[in-house]
């Protein structure tokens, strides 16, 4: 690489010779004499360029607070926390809103996300919603599969993630939850498009230009009684094999599917048998990539928005405190990822990333032949919350979640658009007589997210889940 250096020392920049000496050492190099005095030049000039980085002003987006005004900014204690929903509250409107497009609505960030000149919040706010805080949630299809919303994971990079707080680049989405699919697809057309800070975003889909209201719109309007005639629909069978499956799951996406089939849809059954090996890689790529990114805030190599004071903070390694604070989850992942890069290295990630573009190619194949792919979005009914105050180990506590992100975690690693529709109640596994809710899983082919939106909404409109 070419160099640029200060034609003259800096005082405080400059790197001796024992210091190059040890950094060699350090990472078992050997360096003659002059190697060493030439170096002490050169990472001089570079210490004086990062020292100058460090002491300038860091660059975000402007925010208007004349425009985004913010009021009862708090953090709920006690009760008013309902359960720990909420990560704190406060009331954001725009006093001029751009559109209509969710006036009268109310929204909830999620708690890893910015809000002050974020594009993503700001559309929310232009579109006319208020943002009431941050929820402490997570994820997107199983919370809605969970608690009888329609949730849109879309396509990877239709929707920036800009000023949200990172996993994983190629594995973050950030997507609609809503009561309906409409209340899904307005939301969805306010948040879409570039921002030109997201490096993972299609340029040619500018913000204003992707549409799925009207489209949705029309398809809830239609009076045939076969509206999805000409929509070929595969069941994906590996998406029922999971030995935790819940027949009673089973049974309410399959009774979905008939339903599917009732309204034109041609239902075919179909394998993609790498489906089952999407899990073994979504245990190594997230760990390995998350520890650095997610948990360290270190995504190198990216062009995003980004938060060195978080970095600065947080260090090389976690602390004894910060890895506490994680939970299980989260200090799981962690060391997840220090041994899989102390024992495996990055040619382990390299060829997990590789076999993520063939299960991707995989389900690609698939719809060159069909329009969707459906199959149960979580394999069991909801998991019952654990006492308040009751200590449970890792093992004990990440086990009851084992095989929730079996239909999942798939289309993370490829980014196809997938969306969640509330089909159902079904018995607890510890109780036949509480009741649970269940979702379908829609599947579509990358930036079709409108079909999975249209799909969905044929269905919803014409059963009533809260009935089943």
């Amino acid at each position: 690489m070419s160099i640029s250096m200060p034609d003259l020392p800096i005082s405080g920049t400059t790197v001796t010779a024992d210091e190059v000496f040890q950094l060699a050492a350090k990472y078992g190099l050997s360096l003659s004499d002059i190697e060493v005095q030439d170096f002490t030049v050169l990472l001089s000039g570079l210490n004086h360029y990062a020292k100058a980085m460090m002491a300038l002003p860091d660059y975000f987006p402007a925010v208007n607070y004349d425009l985004y005004p913010r009021t009862g900014i708090h953090r709920p204690e006690g009760e008013a926390r309902e359960q720990g929903a909420w990560a704190c509250k406060a009331t954001v409107k725009a006093t001029t809103p751009r559109s209509r497009t969710l006036q009268d609505r109310t929204v909830a960030l999620k708690d890893n996300v910015a809000l002050a000149g974020v594009p993503f919040a700001t559309r929310v706010l232009d579109a006319g919603a208020t943002i009431l805080g941050k929820a402490a949630c997570g994820s997107i299809r199983m919370p809605a599969a969970n608690c009888g919303i329609v949730g849109l994971k879309p396509t990877w990079g239709l929707v920036p993630y800009t000023g949200i707080i990172s996993l994983e680049s190629t594995l973050d989405h950030v997507g609609p939850m809503a009561k309906t699919v409409l209340d899904c697809a307005k939301l969805l057309e306010a948040i879409a498009g570039a921002d030109g800070i997201d490096d993972r975003q299609p340029h040619n889909h500018l913000p204003g230009t992707v549409k799925y209201i009207d489209a949705v719109e029309q398809q809830l309007a239609v009076q045939e009684q076969q509206p999805l005639k000409g929509i070929k629909i595969g069941v994906l069978e590996e998406g029922f094999q999971d030995p935790l499956t819940d027949p009673n799951v089973a049974n309410a996406s399959r009774s979905a599917i008939q339903g599917l089939k009732s309204l034109g849809g041609e239902v075919k059954s179909v394998s993609i048998s790498l489906h089952q090996d999407s899990g073994m890689l979504w245990q190594m790529i997230c760990p390995m990539s998350g520890t650095q990114e997610g948990l360290l805030g270190a995504p190198y190599g990216r062009k995003q928005l980004l938060f060195p004071e978080r970095a600065e903070k947080i260090g090389p390694q976690l602390s004894q405190r910060a890895f506490d604070a994680l939970g299980p989850g989260g200090q799981n992942i962690y060391l997840r990822g220090l041994f899989l890069r102390d024992n495996y290295g990055a040619g382990l990630h390299a060829r997990c990333t590789n076999f993520v573009r063939k299960l991707t190619e995989a389900y690609d194949t698939a719809f060159q032949e069909l329009d969707v792919l459906v199959m149960p979005t979580i394999v069991f009914p909801p998991i019952k919350l654990r006492t308040p105050g009751t200590y449970l180990g890792p093992l004990q506590a990440l086990s009851r979640a084992i095989s929730m992100t079996k239909n999942t975690a798939s289309f993370n690693l490829t980014g196809h658009p997938a969306l969640s529709l509330p089909v159902g109640f079904v018995p607890a596994q510890d109780n036949v007589m509480v009741k649970l809710l269940t979702g379908l899983q829609i599947v579509g082919r990358k930036f079709e997210d409108l079909l999975c939106l249209k799909v969905a909404a044929a269905w919803e409109k014409a059963y009533d889940w809260k009935k089943l």
